[in-house]
Parts: C-alpha cells; structure tokens; sequence
C-alpha cells in the first residue's frame, strides 16, 4: 500500500526524535530521522529516491549484452549492408530506410528513465562548552538509462540509449574550539565520483564488416563506434581558521584552504 505521508515525534527530558516519510512504497519516496539529546549530540539521517522519465514511449533495436556494450542483431547488419556498398544514392537510401523501418517493428522499450536513490547521515557533538565536532557521510547512486546521439565518425548517427551506473560519495569532518579569547577550526571535505561503465560502444546498422574505404554519411566505415564515459574523480579539501584577541585592542585572524 501507498503511504503519502507519515510522520512521529518522541521527547523525553533530554531526548528528541522526529520520524517523517513521504510516498512511501513510490519510487519517489523519502525518509527523514532526527536525533537530538540534551542539544549536545544531532543526529540526521535521511534517503530519497528521485526518479527522472526521459520518455515513455521511447522504442530501440540495441540490447546490452555486457555493461556498455550496445549490439544489434546480426541480421539487421547482414541485411542493411549490401543496401548500400559504399556509395548513397537516393534510392538506395530509399531502400535502407524501408528496410530499417520493418525492422522496427521488433525494437523493444529503451527504458529511458533513471532512478537516483540519496542516503546521508550527519552528527553533531558537543563534548564539551567550547568544543564542537561534526561528521557527515552521503552516498548517491543513479541507475538507468538515458537517450545518447552517437555517431561513426562521419555525419550519419544513431541515438542510443546510454546506460548510467553513477556512484558520489561524499564526507565531511570537522572540529571547531571557542572561547572568549581564541578560536580555532579545521574541517576536511572529500567527494568522490565513480562510473562503473567507463566506455560504451554500439553496433552500426549499416556495416556487418570493417571498411576502410570511408566516406561521408559513415555508410563505409567501421562497424561500431565507441567513447569515453565520464571518468571517476575525486577531490580533497582541508580549511583551517583561527583567531584571537591580543593586547592594545588588538586582534589575529588567520584562514586558509588547500584543495586538490
């Protein structure tokens, strides 16, 4: 059953949660847990699922046998390519298209849609009146499919559906001390972006075979086309900040970041 919203609260003397959820059950669900005791330890904890619909109706010949890997049937290929040769006059245009054309009537839904599903945990912690620390940790995970123009190098192109298997982690840790006098913080920040399909390739409808004897409209050419994903990076950030109040009115600051 579908739960559009729910939510509950309990509180002692030093103690307070609050529980909320949307849609749950949906793919666009969400959940939120809050953690609070004698306001010297937060904790937030949190997952969302967001779901993101390229199209419905989308329709595709290509079926992915291994992660990136786009083929068609080899029949498709055997049948198109001695359509063309290595030339494109108007009519064997006309032909390959209306060949094309009958084979779409087997093309299966391309699935193009994502679902990206967020959880993070945050805590804060007061051991001590002028001590303050606080740790965060988030995982993002997309999963689909979303529609690609590829080419073969030449003007002729093909739309495919890319598949996504997206990763981002993200982590912050920090620690802040103040009193009147002195001040002094340092914070660490990392994010993380891993994409566990590197590469994709796809099959060419019009090339069974390699052909060297390449012209424009890729109708000669290779038999499939391949690039490069969006690689996994990551990044580093520390900032440290300071201060105090020294004689004759006077008053030290000091900031600074490295990032890499």
């Amino acid at each position: 059953a579908v739960i559009p919203y729910v939510s509950f609260d309990v509180a002692t003397d030093t103690d307070t949660i609050h529980f909320e959820g949307q849609n749950i059950q949906q793919n666009n669900q969400s959940y939120d847990l809050n953690y609070n005791h004698a306001y010297k330890m937060k904790v937030d904890a949190s997952w969302d699922q967001t779901p993101h619909d390229y199209s419905n109706v989308g329709q595709t010949l290509y079926n992915q046998n291994a992660p990136g890997v786009l083929t068609l049937p080899s029949q498709i290929q055997s049948n198109l390519q001695p359509l063309l040769g290595t030339t494109q006059p108007a009519t064997k245009i006309g032909n390959f298209n209306n060949q094309y054309s009958n084979f779409m009537t087997a093309a299966h839904n391309a699935n193009l849609q994502t679902q990206d599903n967020k959880g993070a945990v945050n805590m804060d912690f007061r051991p001590s009146e002028h001590v303050k620390t606080s740790f965060g940790f988030s995982e993002d995970q997309v999963e689909g499919n979303k529609p690609m123009g590829a080419s073969f190098g030449f003007s002729q192109a093909v739309q495919v559906p890319e598949p996504i298997d997206w990763r981002t982690y993200n982590l912050h840790a920090g620690s802040q001390y103040d009193t009147k006098d002195v001040q002094f913080g340092v914070n660490y920040r990392m994010s993380s972006f891993n994409n566990n399909i590197e590469t994709l390739t796809w099959s060419n409808p019009a090339r069974r075979t390699d052909s060297g004897a390449a012209s424009a409209g890729g109708i000669a050419g290779p038999t499939q086309g391949q690039m490069s994903l969006a690689p996994d990076n990551w990044s580093h950030t520390i900032t440290m900040n300071g201060g105090a109040n020294l004689p004759a009115n006077t008053r030290f600051t000091a900031s600074g970041t490295m990032a890499y």
